[in-house]
């Protein structure tokens, strides 16, 4: 009964089961990655993006850095913080591949 409640909820709730599939092991290695509104974000003129809530500056995907923004499978925008505190320093930061990509 337990195996057919669990199947059952992943037919109901596809979304919810496939979300942590893609994350990289670095970013999200006990569930730290979670969708964010683009509102939570903003996009700098030099192409690197800050997460509001911290300040911190996630430099763009082309750069020449190891704390830069990566590009999402589903075209949102994800972060990934210790344990999803959203006060929490980031890991790593997902952002939708530009228009026309």
């Amino acid at each position: 009964m337990t195996v057919f409640l669990f199947v059952s909820a992943l037919v109901v709730f596809p979304s919810a089961a496939r979300t942590h599939e893609w994350y990289p092991y670095e970013c999200c290695a006990g569930g730290d990655c979670y969708a964010i509104s683009p509102n939570e974000v903003e996009g700098l003129p030099d192409g690197s993006w800050k997460i509001k809530a911290t300040g911190e500056i996630f430099a763009g995907p082309n750069a020449n850095s190891l704390r830069k923004v990566r590009f999402s499978p589903d075209g949102g925008f994800h972060r990934c913080s210790k344990n999803k505190d959203r006060k929490a320093s980031s890991l790593c930061l997902f952002i939708p591949l530009p228009n026309g990509s």
